[in-house]
């Protein structure tokens, strides 16, 4: 059981081309090392050791974000979109690096009149397996699936608030991993 602060992602995106009924973007960003990776098993056989590196709230390296996103509007109240974004350390630190991650999620929106925008997606996320001597190499690197019911809410002009329920309807994952029975997400997103 761990509390606490995990690893921070900046991001920032690009709108490259905006149409009516369609846009192209451009995200980059950075995950910081803002998560502790020194905890230690409170109890069991292990008691007092190192916890798995994969298992910390944070990875302790820096990684670089890049992603592209798509959305159309095949009809006035219907949106879809794509997303694929890629994650990848830029150095190992304390003997460990963890693995580059691909994520690729799609959906569709039913827009409405209302500050309630409902949708549902299907996000699938794969990575590597993790490198270096602090590493559980046989035990890490996965392909997870998740349905992803939720809604986005209108705060203001700039503001949208956002939650997301993530249910997994695939996971294939290397030797013995932690993996959620589901995930909820929650946030804000502000555009200048």
């Amino acid at each position: 059981h761990a509390t606490g602060l995990g690893d921070v992602r900046l991001l920032a995106r690009y709108q490259l081309h905006r149409e009516a009924s369609q846009s192209w973007s451009l995200q980059f960003g950075l995950k910081l090392p803002t998560g502790r990776f020194d905890q230690n098993f409170a109890e069991g056989p292990q008691a007092g050791q190192l916890l798995d590196r994969g298992l910390q709230l944070g990875t302790g390296t820096t990684n670089l974000i890049l992603g592209t996103s798509w959305f159309s509007r095949p009809a006035s109240n219907l949106g879809t979109f794509v997303q694929a974004t890629l994650e990848q350390p830029l150095a190992a630190r304390a003997d460990f690096m963890p693995s580059t991650s691909l994520n690729l999620s799609g959906g569709i929106r039913w827009l409405n009149s209302s500050r309630f925008t409902p949708q549902l997606q299907l996000n699938v996320k794969t990575e590597g397996r993790e490198h270096g001597a602090e590493a559980d190499v046989p035990n890490s690197g996965s392909t997870i699936a998740y349905l992803s019911p939720g809604v986005t809410a209108e705060l203001s002009q700039q503001t949208n608030a956002f939650v997301f329920v993530q249910l997994p309807v695939y996971q294939r994952v290397n030797g013995l991993q932690l993996e959620p029975k589901w995930l909820f997400s929650a946030g804000i997103r502000w555009t200048l």
